[in-house]
């Protein structure tokens, strides 16, 4: 895969936060609904595994407003020979609803009902979450270059009626609170005036916002913020937040960030990001330039401790990156004979885990090995040092029996010290009484 440029790169990932004065053009239908249909469809989960379910299919011809009922949906829309696939509709979330977009597909919700209506209604009490079916390019290391996610798209609109639009793109309603939206290995795409791109609507609280491995953007062309959240978590991949008017943003009571990239940009001075943030232990900030995609050289921050520049002020800040490695699982185990000491757990990609290997009264240790890449300071050592690598992996540590030696292959070819010794001796032996035997049967013969 080809690496796009920083400013490429953002305009494939934002979709509808890069630009403003946003005008979505495509396919439409005033074709009635046909009765719901169903497949089998695949998506991959949380866990990067891939899981297959049984779906109901919207194929973007049914009525507006449609209602979603708690359950499996894919979108497969009729006509597939344009992108994106624009309609004129809005949905309305009910209950627990869970959305595979297929991959490469880029699929549009516009409301044209009321500038008062989110495009896609998630309201406090109901839940949506976005799979998708690939994940995403790592984001590690900088700079953050990276090729164009083929990770399918729903972008909900809510500016279709007028330049005034009071509802969110994707969230609540004109003074309706947003409920919960998970981003998994996705696109989420939502963009307002007054309301929040993905959040609560104009004069309402924000959504319960996490993001898995997927994007999550949101565009506010007049009062409202880009990301709305009464709480964000960004695990791994992008929140991405543009604000044009007064307001940050990404605007959130408490935001945890574990791994990923967050961003904010503001157009008339207001904060890039307002919210109590907890950054992980390792991370890189700098700020990008609009005009031509350009980043500031980059700050890197370790525990504390930021070289070459200080750690990100978000009280004065109107751009900022932040780019932190994404947090993979750990698991330290021991094969037979010895006990390890290092904890198993989650650790973003490069931190250095101790591990300690403590063979049993008759045991010695061999090496330590590891499932799925990372490195070891010494893997002979029973005491070392591991690096994450960036992604799951297992490092197990070795024993064998004392006393045992080995082949080239690994394989135990018989003991050490006195009991080879008595090997030896035997094998002497019986070759003696076949030397004598056949010196015998020579001397008969002749």
């Amino acid at each position: 895969m080809t690496p796009l440029s920083a400013r490429t790169s953002l305009g494939r990932v934002f979709g509808v936060v890069v630009a403003t004065g946003l005008m979505l053009v495509g396919l439409s239908w005033d074709t009635p609904a046909a009765q719901a249909a169903t497949a089998s469809v695949q998506y991959l989960d949380a866990n990067q595994t891939t899981q297959t379910v049984k779906a109901t299919i919207i194929d973007g011809t049914e009525s507006s407003p449609l209602t979603l009922t708690s359950g499996w949906y894919v979108v497969q829309p009729v006509s597939t020979g344009s992108s994106p696939v624009t309609i004129d509709s809005r949905w309305v979330i009910q209950g627990d609803v869970k959305i595979i977009v297929p991959d490469g597909l880029d699929f549009r919700v516009v409301n044209q009902d009321s500038s008062t209506a989110a495009a896609i209604e998630v309201a406090t009490g109901n839940s949506l979450t976005v799979y998708g079916q690939s994940a995403l390019p790592p984001t590690d290391t900088p700079p953050p270059d990276f090729s164009a996610p083929t990770a399918g798209a729903l972008v909900g609109n809510s500016n279709g009626v007028s330049n005034n639009a009071q509802g969110a793109g994707v969230g609540g309603a004109a003074g309706e609170d947003a409920g919960t939206i998970t981003v998994v290995n996705a696109q989420l795409a939502g963009t307002s005036v007054d309301g929040c791109g993905i959040g609560g609507g104009a004069g309402a609280s924000g959504a319960q916002l996490t993001v898995q491995g997927g994007i999550a953007s949101g565009q506010a062309s007049g009062s409202g913020s880009g990301i709305g959240a009464s709480a964000a978590t960004l695990d791994s991949g992008f929140i991405l937040g543009a604000a044009m008017g007064v307001n940050p943003a990404i605007q959130a009571t408490s935001l945890v960030m574990n791994g990923g990239v967050l961003f904010g940009l503001t157009i008339s001075g207001a904060l890039a990001i307002d919210a109590n943030t907890t950054l992980p232990s390792t991370y890189y900030w700098g700020s990008m330039d609009i005009n031509t995609g350009a980043l500031a050289p980059w700050t890197t921050c370790v525990s504390g401790t930021c070289a070459p520049g200080p750690a990100p002020d978000f009280t004065t800040l109107t751009n900022v990156w932040v780019q932190a490695p994404g947090v993979h699982t750990l698991t330290v185990t021991a094969g037979n004979g010895g006990s390890v000491s290092g904890t198993s757990g989650s650790y973003p990609s490069g931190a250095k885990i101790v591990l300690k290997a403590t063979p049993k009264a008759g045991y010695a240790f061999t090496g330590w090995t590891t499932s799925h890449g990372g490195s070891f300071a010494n893997k002979s050592s029973a005491s070392t040092t591991f690096t994450m690598p960036n992604t799951d992996t297992t490092v197990k540590a070795s024993f064998r029996p004392a006393g045992t030696i080995y082949d080239t292959g690994g394989s135990p070819i018989g003991p050490t010290s006195t009991g080879c010794l008595a090997l030896g001796l035997l094998t002497i032996g019986i070759a003696l009484l076949v030397w004598r035997r056949f010196a015998k049967t020579v001397t008969t013969s002749a």
